[in-house]
């Protein structure tokens, strides 16, 4: 697998850098250069819109990004950028703004004149057309939609599709409304597209593909209505026949009948959900996946209906076991009686570790850690997560995190599934837990539970390698997991006692009010302790306490055993943790920081696919590491230069990569270590790089050295630098030790290293980074990049001697 990806990415900068090396045809008139500043933007004019707003907002469009690149031709760019704002002002429900960029050679600025206009908001959605699916499709089209081609993976059992796939079974979420009342209006042409799609896609969720209708907005003062007129329906979505594939238990006709399928019936979206639903609920079949298709002249439409059967499960004709009925009561009461109604607390032993996880249909989540057999007193370590807070407690250490979540939406999942193909582990069982970002004026319920238990993993249960027994009402079911006892008539469990498999234990049950109970002991054995949450550095402080508490240790020890410890030892992550407290993420917290506007004000400009190149994830991801080069280097630096370019290589985009590389190679700032780097990237596409590597060798001094990273080290960065050796000093020589075990290579020299930074004693930002500079120089790191360098020069020395002596 990594030697595949290892190749696609060779050949990725093989195609995007190889041409533009050799050449490239100057423009007419001249590249960006440094237009491209998002320094030089100058915004006048803007009222309803902060320009800082408007600046991000362009800056987080990728196609003015590669617009503003310093080799992209110059001409037309301002054009370029007036066309972006203008797509963004219309995205934003400015219909009628106007607006002017030029650049002025004088003060050097980039001059963005605006005429706003009125802001329309969404008003209703209104279709004109036959009333058999005016109010039908009015519904749809303000409401989440899952993609066209996605099917249902996990249905919730409290309503609706718990998880989408797409048609390779890569998960998909569901689309947001387009037009959501008391928002911007957008009248940008993407947004109309959009638009246009939706209403077609959700026709044909009624049964009406072939439907032709116009789709426009319209404007009355301060309120923009989306009007739908529907022209004609067509002929609908009728079935005509049937298709059943992957069963050899039931019969095509058995399958037919259980679902009711009748020809002559318009087959909707909901229609073939109803029949998965179906499928899944009869608790006979591990997946199923049911499609529909045009016939060839259209009339109608044929029903595709693919399932993988449970072996042991009995046929849809035929009757289930009692055990079979008892195990599905048990569901009913675990999922739509008293149990739903309970928290379900998981508890996990490994060894003397104890882990508790529970989940509330209404408090939240919570998890807690014991060193020890010991649970009926206080966790060592506690996380509890509710809709607006993410508390975190090391009470061995009376320790608290206490941070708020605004905006957002708790999401806590449970999923169990069947499998059928690996007779060693015949369930699996999957928690998910995560925080939705909402958007601004959007509401919705601040914590959502949605479980997937399918019937046909209780079915499992009855099958599964278990012994039974009888005693009036009550079935006790035994296997090598543990022993259950459940009431038949009601479903009820009983008891559930586990047993230890590999020196691990997995239990579980429901109990009222378990989370607000733990919650209330955690919380008075805290009593009086300090929040070392802090708003300022979000990110710093809360890595700072996660690393030094030992939760992350106590994490990734339950979760991957010894070899998390061995791999990554406790002593190093509270060292990381100090350092984390003392400015190591400085850079971090301020990112995070910079992403929330003190508005709230959202200014989208939409991307619109090239035509001749269409855009994939990866553009996004080289983009957004590109994107960062802003943040940690100078612009026009090498290092800047390399960074972006190197992330826009891989990523598909680097048209100008041989243009900047060139540029690079004749940089007075460059020195042995910028050479090197030059040369690593065009060896990994077989270009020539003994001459580059000469160059390095030729200014390999210590001078040259500190003066390339003088250059590439920016004023965000130095303070970082000046503020962890600052901390280094306070370390002790454990902690140094502690530290270097996470670096690979010798641990006597990088201690050496990490003692001689600890004793720099410049209090200077820019003092204290020409001391690591230098003191680097001093390492055995030059004599590895001397090493390294000769390597890469060698091909050019000894072609250089063969035409000596051919001469």
């Amino acid at each position: 697998m990594l030697d595949r990806l290892l190749a696609a990415v060779k050949f990725l900068i093989l195609v995007t850098v190889s041409t533009p090396l050799l050449a490239e045809s100057p423009q007419v008139a001249g590249p960006v250069g440094a237009w491209g500043d998002p320094a030089r933007i100058q915004i006048d004019g803007a009222h309803e819109l902060d320009s800082a707003v408007i600046k991000k907002g362009l800056a987080g469009n990728f196609q003015y990004f590669m617009a503003s690149h310093p080799s992209a031709p110059l001409q037309g760019f301002a054009d370029s950028v007036q066309q972006y704002l203008l797509r963004g002002y219309r995205r934003a429900g400015f219909r009628e703004a106007t607006i002017a960029v030029r650049l002025d050679d004088d003060t050097q600025r980039i001059v963005v004149s605006i005429d706003e206009g009125p802001r329309r908001y969404a008003g209703t959605i209104r279709v004109d057309g036959p009333a058999e699916v005016r109010e039908q499709l009015a519904k749809l089209l303000g409401q989440r939609r899952a993609p066209d081609g996605a099917r249902p993976t996990e249905f919730s059992d409290y309503g609706g599709v718990m998880t989408w796939a797409d048609a390779d079974g890569k998960k998909v979420e569901e689309e947001k409304p387009l037009w959501v009342p008391g928002q911007p209006a957008q009248f940008d042409a993407p947004a109309a597209k959009q638009r246009r799609e939706r209403v077609a896609q959700s026709l044909a969720d009624l049964g009406f593909d072939l439907a032709e209708f116009e789709s426009t907005v319209t404007v009355a003062g301060s309120q923009a209505d989306w009007h739908v007129r529907i022209d004609q329906l067509g002929p609908p979505a009728v079935l005509q026949a049937i298709e059943t594939t992957g069963h050899g238990r039931n019969t095509r006709e058995e399958i037919v009948d259980y679902l009711n399928l009748k020809p002559g019936s318009v087959v909707t979206r909901d229609m073939v959900r109803r029949i998965e639903r179906s499928l899944w609920n009869s608790a006979r079949f591990v997946s199923s996946k049911v499609e529909s298709e045009r016939v060839s002249d259209g009339t109608g439409v044929t029903l595709k209906i693919d399932v993988q059967e449970y072996p042991s499960a009995p046929s849809l004709a035929a009757a289930m076991s009692r055990e079979e009925r008892a195990m599905l009561n048990f569901r009913r009461w675990v999922v739509h009686g008293p149990g739903s109604k309970l928290d379900l607390v998981v508890r996990i032993k490994r060894g003397d570790q104890r882990m508790e996880i529970i989940v509330s249909p209404v408090d939240g989540f919570s998890g807690c850690w014991w060193p020890g057999a010991d649970t009926e007193a206080a966790p060592e370590f506690a996380l509890i997560a509710t809709d607006d807070q993410l508390s975190a407690y090391s009470l061995a250490s009376r320790r608290m995190l206490l941070a708020p979540v605004a905006s957002v939406q708790l999401n806590a999942s449970l999923t169990v599934t069947v499998n059928t193909d690996d007779p060693d582990h015949t369930f699996s069982s999957n928690f998910g837990f995560g925080f939705e970002t909402l958007e601004h004026g959007e509401t919705r319920a601040p914590l959502t539970l949605t479980t997937s238990m399918p019937p046909v993993f209780f079915l499992a249960q009855a099958h599964e390698q278990s012994d039974y027994a009888w005693q009036g009402h009550v079935l006790t079911v035994a296997s090598p997991r543990g022993t259950l006892r459940i009431d038949e008539r009601t479903g009820e469990m009983l008891e559930y006692v586990p047993e230890d498999v590999n020196g691990t234990s997995f239990g579980f049950g429901f109990e009222r009010q378990a989370l607000a109970g733990r919650k209330q002991q955690i919380v008075a054995a805290t009593a009086g302790t300090p929040n070392e949450f802090d708003g300022q550095r979000p990110i710093s402080s809360l890595s700072s306490f996660f690393l030094s508490t030992g939760i992350v240790s106590q994490l990734g020890g339950m979760c991957y055993g010894e070899e998390f410890a061995q791999d990554v030892p406790p002593e190093a992550l509270a060292v990381l943790g100090k350092l984390a407290d003392r400015g190591l993420l400085s850079i971090a917290d301020s990112i995070v920081l910079g992403l929330v506007t003190k508005d709230d004000e959202d200014f989208t400009i939409p991307w619109v696919e090239n035509p001749d190149r269409q855009f994939q994830p990866a553009h996004l991801y080289g983009f957004l590491a590109a994107q960062a080069a802003d943040r940690v280097f100078p612009r026009d630096s090498w290092a800047w230069t390399l960074w972006r370019e190197t992330s826009l290589v891989l990523a598909g985009l680097g048209q100008h990569a041989g243009t900047e590389l060139n540029r690079l190679m004749a940089d007075d700032r460059c020195g042995p270590s910028s050479y090197w780097m030059l040369a690593e990237l065009l060896q990994m596409v077989d270009k020539p790089v003994g001459p580059i590597a000469q160059q390095g060798l030729r200014k390999f001094n210590e001078e040259a050295f500190v003066r390339e990273w003088e250059s590439a080290l920016g004023t965000d960065l130095k303070p970082v630098i000046a503020r962890t050796l600052a901390s280094l000093r306070s370390l002790s020589d454990e902690d140094v030790a502690a530290l270097t075990t996470l670096v690979d290579g010798p641990q006597p020299e990088w201690i050496r290293i990490a003692s001689q930074f600890r004793d720099a004693t410049q209090p200077h930002a820019g003092e204290v980074t020409t001391d690591l500079l230098h003191g680097i120089w001093s390492t055995d790191l030059r004599g590895r990049l001397e090493q390294r360098l000769r390597q890469l020069a060698a091909p050019a020395r000894v072609a250089e001697r063969e035409r000596e002596v051919q001469r």
